[in-house]
């Protein structure tokens, strides 16, 4: 996926009067870590702007949360590993956060 493009489309999506949402989603929702962080990159490169706060800004309530939640810290989220205890069936974590 070409992130600058997707950076591009991003903006083209909240500048201006109304949200494109089904843009946000089709661009958005499928990006795995490594790709939502190339595109917060790109969007900061060609735009000046910080991607997640104009999502946060352009959005609100169950979408924005999920927006939000799908896209930002998805790295570090990922990275947290899950600990198996030998007498437990199932992995677990410290946090809250379920283990797959």
């Amino acid at each position: 996926m070409n992130m600058s493009g997707a950076a591009d489309v991003l903006r083209k999506a909240m500048k201006g009067f109304g949200t494109d949402e089904d843009a946000l989603i089709k661009i958005l929702a499928p990006m795995g870590p490594l790709e939502v962080e190339s595109v917060k990159d790109a969007f900061r490169q060609n735009h000046k702007r910080d991607l997640m706060k104009d999502v946060h800004s352009e959005t609100s309530g169950y979408f924005r949360d999920g927006l939000e939640q799908s896209s930002a810290d998805r790295l570090s989220k990922t990275a947290t590993p899950c600990v198996r205890d030998s007498r437990e069936s199932a992995p677990r974590r410290s946090s809250s956060m379920k283990c797959s």
